[in-house]
């Protein structure tokens, strides 16, 4: 029931909304919410660019996770909209990223949902050069290096 999209823009003008097939994550009583993203399990619906992806953006041989924390409070999880800062660890970086959730509980379930986009900068995490091989492969002039974020993720509770 969770998801994970982001959005690319190559050629200027051109965007397109990929995604990931495999997501694991928990959420604590106090509020830490924790995704695994598995990086191999992109998602763009063209096959070769997922192994374009996977083998020379995300460089899975040595990065095969990126991980999402969430504290939404001391406090425990509460239902309503958080201000929160997500730290994002991929390719090997850790930064902190503010993002605004919408928590909801129904039926056995908590669900984490960006109100608001979060904006990954292939530069902070050292990404630039899979972008420039990439670009090469696919004979392009230009993918964007800013990249909108967005998830909804659902917990069962236990």
């Amino acid at each position: 029931k969770s998801s994970l999209y982001f959005a690319s823009t190559k050629k200027e003008v051109i965007s397109e909304v990929h995604s990931f097939k495999t997501l694991k994550g928990s959420i604590t009583d106090k509020g830490l919410a924790t995704l695994e993203i598995d990086l191999s399990s992109v998602d763009t619906k063209v096959e070769i660019r997922d192994q374009r992806m996977g083998k020379y953006f995300f460089e899975i041989a040595k990065f095969a996770t990126a991980t999402v924390t969430i504290d939404l409070g001391d406090e425990g999880i509460k239902p309503g909209t958080h201000d929160v800062t997500a730290k994002l660890n991929l390719h090997g970086t850790e930064k902190e990223v503010p993002t605004k959730v919408l928590v909801t509980e129904k039926e056995g379930t908590i669900s984490v949902l960006t109100v608001t986009p979060i904006v990954v900068h292939s530069t902070d995490f050292g990404l630039d050069d899979g972008i420039k091989m990439l670009m090469k492969l696919a004979a392009l002039d230009s993918i964007n290096k800013a990249v909108p974020v967005t998830f909804l993720l659902t917990f069962n509770k236990e």
